[in-house]
This record gives structure tokens, sequence and C-alpha cells, in this order.
């Protein structure tokens, strides 16, 4: 007699979650390049609109920086805490909160960068 065949899609879904898991840590450097590039875009607005005299940093920790006159100091600050961050998120790479947690911050760093291209284009109206 014929022999019935059933397909258990346990497997398929078990190596998927294999497949994904084990593409984390490549990933997380991607989610990492993108932070980096929109923190870099980020610092480059702050200083210049800070230079300009139409900006005052609204984060706590950075303001004391952001006041001197020397805003390579402010830099600094940014560059030292996105190195901690990206020690603790390279470190944590396996665990999938660790990509949610860069996902999440990569969101917010575009809101920001998008904030700081609409303020350009703002003040490029009034220039002309």
């Amino acid at each position: 007699m014929g022999q019935t065949v059933t397909t258990n899609p346990e497997p398929l879904a078990g190596s998927f979650r294999r497949w994904l898991r084990d593409r984390r840590p490549r990933r997380v450097i991607y989610w990492l390049l993108i932070i980096w590039t929109l923190n870099l875009f980020d610092v480059a607005f702050t200083i210049y609109a800070i230079q300009a005299g139409r900006f005052r940093e609204g984060n706590p920790l950075a303001k004391g920086f952001a006041d001197r006159a020397e805003l390579w100091n402010l830099f600094a600050f940014k560059m030292i805490f996105l190195l901690l961050a990206t020690w603790l998120f390279v470190r944590n790479r396996r665990h999938w909160f660790c990509e949610v947690g860069l996902i999440l911050a990569a969101a917010a760093y575009l809101a920001v960068s998008l904030l700081w291209l609409q303020h350009a284009v703002r003040l490029e109206a009034i220039a002309h």
C-alpha cells in the first residue's frame, strides 16, 4: 500500500531561527555603522548650529561642553560615549536585545537627522 508522507514544518522554522540567530553579529555591525554615520551627522550639525549662534545643546550631560568656547570638547564627549556604547553592543552582539536596542537607537538618530535637515532647509529659505 501507499505510504503517507507528512511534512513537519518545525525543522524548517527551526532552521530559519538558527539562520537569523547565526547572522545577528553581522547585523549588529551593520546597525552600528548606521548609528555611527547618523551620530557623526548629528555632531556636525550640532557644532555648526552652536557656532552660528542658533542653537543650544539640549542634552544636559553635553551642555557643559557645548557652553565652552572650544567645541572640540563636545565632539570628544560625544565620541567617547559612542565608543562606550559601541563596545557594549559589540560585547553583547549575540543577544536579541542588542539588535533591538540598535534598531531603536538608529530610529532615534534618524529622527534627529531628519529634524536637522528640516532645520537646515528652513535656514536656507530664510537666507534667500
